[in-house]
């Protein structure tokens, strides 16, 4: 009877401690994956500072913004268990945030200065090594047997930042900053976040996403796609001619940020069904 009763609880036990692993690398992989959006983000709070619309409001925004992304760089780097996140898994993923780390130290330095070009050299590099790490996240994840759920809530963190991205595209366009570079990546921006959402909802083989089958993920995503329907028609609209209507860049700003907080929302509901 005894035995019997310290294997349930054993059972039991390791049961837990996988939900809480589980948790963890979910926890990890979002937070990761919305540092990516933060550095977009930035970059586009400060070309709308710099073209004059809504100056306070993105003034008081940018500042916000960078606090978040050096706070959850912080808890990334050395864990937080208020938050539910780890300390880095492995070495390399700690090098890889220390990288990050390094470059936030510079962008900082050229958003706090309102250093444009520092700001265009700059957005995409520390992009890049955030999604490196976001990456290490997954495969870590999977290495420790949880099947799935980086990588979905890996895609649908991307489409935070693929928000944002496009809005910085607009704006450097609108800025003159490598208009024709950021046309282009702008087209090549719209084509991922309209794949991607559609993999969430009916699954990829390319991608490793499957089918998402709760009913509340699926209808929050329904209200993503009505938002992302009005948001890339003001998109197509800035493609569509190489004249620019300062009241479509108004409206850019204005729906961006919904967009952003229906598709932050979706993140969050993969993440809680994840950590289940």
């Amino acid at each position: 009877m005894l035995k019997q009763s310290f294997l349930v609880f054993s059972l039991l036990l390791a049961g837990a401690l996988e939900a809480a692993s589980t948790a963890e690398f979910s926890s990890a992989i979002n937070v990761a994956g919305r540092q990516r959006m933060l550095t977009q983000k930035m970059a586009k709070e400060s070309l709308l500072i710099k073209l004059g619309i809504d100056r306070s409001a993105n003034e008081a925004n940018l500042k916000k913004t960078m606090t978040l992304f050096d706070e959850s760089l912080k808890s990334l780097q050395k864990g937080n268990s208020g938050k539910t996140i780890p300390a880095p898994p492995n070495d390399k993923i700690g090098k890889q945030l220390d990288k990050v780390a390094g470059l936030w130290a510079t962008y900082k330095k050229s958003l706090e200065s309102s250093d444009i070009k520092g700001v265009a050299d700059i957005n995409l590099n520390i992009l890049k090594e955030m999604n490196k790490a976001v990456k290490q996240y997954e495969v870590a994840s999977i290495k420790a047997g949880i099947k799935g759920s980086g990588k979905v809530i890996n895609i649908a963190g991307r489409q935070r930042m693929l928000t944002q991205k496009m809005a910085k595209e607009v704006f450097f366009v609108a800025a003159e900053m490598d208009a024709a570079k950021n046309r282009k990546n702008l087209k090549s921006t719209i084509k991922l976040f309209d794949s991607s959402l559609d993999a969430l909802k009916k699954g990829n083989k390319k991608m490793k996403v499957q089918a998402t089958t709760d009913a509340g993920i699926l209808a929050q995503l329904d209200t993503v796609s009505k938002l992302w329907a009005e948001y890339k028609t003001h998109l197509d609209k800035i493609l569509a001619t190489d004249a620019i209507d300062p009241a479509v860049l108004k409206d850019i700003a204005a729906i961006n940020p919904k967009v952003l907080k229906e598709m932050h929302a979706a993140v969050g509901m993969f993440e809680k069904v994840s950590s289940q």
